[in-house]
């Protein structure tokens, strides 16, 4: 096997890093026995994916003997075999590793030709080769994973446009085929497939129980937990995927989960790997920002972030740094763990007096709707700025994101210039910082109004793509391809670490998508009540009903270029 050795490493690498479970290639070394010259042939083995161990045999032999194949060297077709080492992995759960294949052809000085045949075991938890016998009762569940394979496809098949009915036939073969770790994964494939996440998750689940937990099977599993707004699941598995794989690229989706999930412990471990791979990572900083204490950690942490933003060419984050650094410029106490709400405002109203006015029972400000927003600190500093501040000794919650949002649109609509400022015990999100920094972007989801009826659907559409000029300098033109440019807003919304952007704008954004659709499809389009009255409004164009909706908030979560892009193939296929 030495001429594939090379091949083979990779292979086996690649299995530990990403979880592959079928080449469905092979690597053949030939020699032509016309001019000598070795190649190296890469062929393409689907067809034998799903084939017993006898007949990926047998299939290999006929392509290492076939004549049809000149020699790009000299061009000829050579009159008998040429000369072949064929290597062939298939992954087997129940081995937990590679099966190799092993087909060595050669010619001998009378013309016949020799076969010789052997197999291979490379596990993924070792690092030396096992030689199996061919009588070897293990190999018997090749064959079985090769059969169930094969029973999933023909039910694909046989219902190609009915993943029910798959589904189905599928759940009847688990039945008798008990907890087959690749019959589970190919029905969480189609319960995905299907829009089943919860179905699919459950599946995916069962399957890493009864079978090898692979990095692929588990970044599969908390892409579901994330459709399914379940950061912490999402977070604790892609954590497992790293630790089975080692690979990097995972990452800075790994610390912006765990930092929507609030595992600071896992944000912290994440970030400073991500920072020894990227030292410069404008993630990791921003996350590092949402672990640091009051107030020096945090200084720390806002100046690493402002000077990466700024050599990365992120506006916004740098904004968002110097805005608090500026602000923690005042003289801010530490919050001592011996301190407790009332020990901590009282220290912070001493520190501040040498500097400014201090006023411990601001007058409350009174919105248009009756709510009151005091504070519980208003300070105004010699040259007339004027800070309000929010003392939390409470877990920074989404519910607190909300309500320091709610305080801040309130003041905005007030016209009160006082600036924002939460101090909490616990380390604050970025994504809160951020919304509170008074940047452009900011404002956009701070102002963000929508009717959320979507009776007025144009009104939001103009109101969004009015949005996507103004702060991204994106123009939208109502064609699918602006679609791409919709993707990148809702992206980069979620890059800035703002979080969840609010309803109302994914609202503005739906309508916008919608009126899109209906352009494209070019029939009376309107909005109506979700199934049985509940649930989100539905887009019915014609006689087709489109769930744009839960679309374009799983796009603003997870990935819109997936979700808009599977739109778009949508319209196509009802385009006459």
């Amino acid at each position: 096997m030495s001429d594939l050795a090379d091949w083979l490493d990779h292979e086996r690498a690649l299995a530990r890093r990403l979880g592959v479970f079928a080449t469905e290639a092979s690597y053949q070394t030939l020699t032509c026995p016309e001019c000598d010259e070795p190649r190296l042939v890469k062929r393409r083995l689907d067809p034998l994916a799903r084939g017993s161990l006898q007949s990926v045999q047998e299939g290999l032999i006929a392509i290492a003997i076939d004549l049809d194949s000149p020699c790009p060297s000299c061009d000829r077709r050579p009159e008998r075999a040429p000369d072949s080492e064929t290597l062939y992995l298939a992954f087997s759960p129940r081995l937990g590793g590679h099966l190799g294949v092993e087909i060595h052809v050669s010619t001998t000085d009378d013309g016949r030709l020799r076969v010789r045949r052997a197999l291979w075991l490379a596990r993924l938890d070792a690092d030396e080769l096992e030689e199996l016998d061919p009588a070897d009762p293990r190999l018997d569940s090749v064959d079985r994973d090769a059969e169930l394979r094969r029973c999933a496809a023909q039910a694909e098949a046989d219902a190609p446009d009915d993943a029910d009915a798959a589904l189905r036939a599928l759940a009847e073969l688990l039945s008798t085929a008990g907890e087959d770790a690749t019959l589970l994964r190919e029905l969480a494939r189609l319960a995905a497939d299907r829009g089943l996440d919860a179905v699919a998750a459950r599946y995916l689940e069962r399957a890493l129980a009864a079978g090898p937990a692979t990095s692929a099977a588990l970044i599969d599993l908390a892409g579901l937990y994330r459709r399914l707004d379940d950061d912490a699941a999402a977070s604790e598995t892609l954590a497992r995927a790293f630790e089975a794989s080692g690979d990097v690229d995972l990452l800075p989706d790994l610390v912006v989960t765990a930092a929507r999930a609030r595992r600071l412990g896992a944000t912290e471990r994440a970030a400073q790997a991500l920072q020894i791979t990227e030292p410069d990572s404008v993630v990791a900083a921003k996350a590092l920002v949402g672990t640091a204490a009051i107030v020096a950690p945090l200084v720390d942490a806002l100046d690493t972030l402002e000077r990466h933003a700024a050599n990365a060419g992120d506006l916004t984050a740098a904004a968002v740094a110097t805005h608090w650094l500026d602000v923690l410029a005042l003289p801010l106490p530490d919050w001592s763990a011996a301190q407790d709400r009332a020990g901590y405002l009282e220290a912070l109203a001493d520190e501040l007096r040498p500097c400014g006015t201090v006023d411990t029972a601001p007058q409350p400000l009174v919105t248009p709707a009756g709510a009151a927003i005091a504070g519980d600190l208003l300070f105004e500093d010699d040259t007339g700025r004027r800070f309000r501040f929010f003392v939390v000794d409470q877990l920074p919650t989404r519910a607190l994101h909300q309500t320091l949002a709610a305080t801040a649109r309130a003041a905005r609509a007030l016209g009160d210039d006082a600036v924002i400022v939460p101090l909490a015990r616990q380390p604050l999100p970025y994504a809160t910082l951020a919304l509170l920094a008074g940047t452009p972007r900011s404002a956009l989801l701070l102002d963000a109004d929508a009717d959320c009826t979507m009776v007025l659907a144009d009104v939001n559409a103009e109101a969004f793509a009015d949005a996507a000029q103004t702060y991204f300098g994106r123009p939208l033109d109502f064609t699918t391809e602006s679609l791409a440019d919709v993707a990148a807003i809702l992206d980069a919304l979620r890059d800035d670490g703002v979080g969840d952007p609010p309803y109302p704008l994914l609202l503005l954004a739906a309508s916008y998508v919608g009126s899109v659709a209906a352009r494209t499809l070019g029939e009376p389009a309107r909005w109506v009540d979700g199934p049985d009255g509940r649930g989100a409004p539905v887009l019915e164009v014609g006689d087709t009903e489109l769930d744009i909706i839960p679309a374009v908030v799983r796009a603003a979560r997870i990935d819109a270029d997936a979700e808009l892009n599977a739109l778009v193939q949508l319209l196509n296929a009802r385009l006459p």
